[in-house]
C-alpha cells in the first residue's frame, strides 16, 4: 500500500465503501421516505457502532480541519450524502417531509451520532444533576441513539 497515509486512506475507505453498500441496499428495500431516512440514520449508527474507533478519527479529523484526511472519503461521504438528498426531496415531493437541508439533516445526524459514541465513556464517570438529566445520560448508548433517530425524523415530517 505504501506510506501510513496511503494506509489510513484504505482503512477509511474500505468502512465507508462497506457503508454505502449497506446504506444503498436498505434504503432501496425501504418503501416509504420515513422508512428511507429511518434506514439512512441507522446505517449511521451501524458503521459507527461496527467501527469503534471511526467516530474518534472522524471528530479528530473535523478539530484538525481535515489535516489528514484523504480526498477519497469526502467522495464517500458526498455520495453517502446524495442518498439523503434523495430521499428527503422524495418525501418533500410526496408531502410527507418539509423542505430541509440535507447538509444541515446529515450534520444533526452524524454530528450527534458521534458525540453519543465518543462521549459516553465521560458522561458514565461523572455525575450530572438534576437526576432526571444522570438518569438520561446513563441510559444505553442504542436508547439515545433511538432518541436522536425520533429527533431527526419529528423535524423534518410535516406537520399533519
Amino acid at each position: 500500500i505504501g506510506n501510513k497515509k496511503a494506509l489510513y486512506a484504505e482503512v477509511l475507505h474500505h468502512i465507508f465503501s462497506n457503508a454505502i453498500d449497506r446504506f444503498r441496499t436498505s434504503i432501496q428495500q425501504a418503501h416509504t421516505p420515513e422508512e428511507k431516512l429511518r434506514q439512512y440514520l441507522r446505517n449511521i449508527v451501524q458503521t459507527i457502532g461496527q467501527n469503534p474507533g471511526a467516530a474518534a478519527i472522524l471528530i479528530r479529523e473535523q478539530a484538525t480541519g481535515g489535516a489528514d484526511f484523504p480526498e477519497v472519503i469526502i467522495r464517500d461521504m458526498s455520495e453517502i450524502i446524495m442518498m439523503l438528498v434523495e430521499i428527503l426531496n422524495q418525501g418533500y415531493r410526496q408531502g410527507i417531509f418539509c423542505e430541509a437541508n440535507p447538509f444541515a439533516v446529515h450534520m444533526l445526524a452524524i454530528g450527534s451520532i458521534l458525540l453519543t459514541h465518543t462521549s459516553y465513556p465521560i458522561r458514565v464517570r461523572f455525575t450530572i444533576e438534576p437526576p432526571e438529566i444522570e438518569r438520561q445520560k446513563k441510559q444505553p448508548i442504542e436508547k439515545t441513539l433511538k432518541d436522536i433517530e425520533e429527533l431527526i425524523l419529528n423535524a423534518v415530517i410535516k406537520a399533519r
